[in-house]
């Protein structure tokens, strides 16, 4: 459990944000 957790987060808000983007 390193730097990779946080980048992993980031990322997975990232696709989130634009999954919603896409979904509305």
């Amino acid at each position: 459990m390193g730097p990779s957790f946080p980048v992993s987060i980031q990322s997975l808000s990232r696709a989130l944000d634009q999954y919603n983007k896409v979904a509305h």
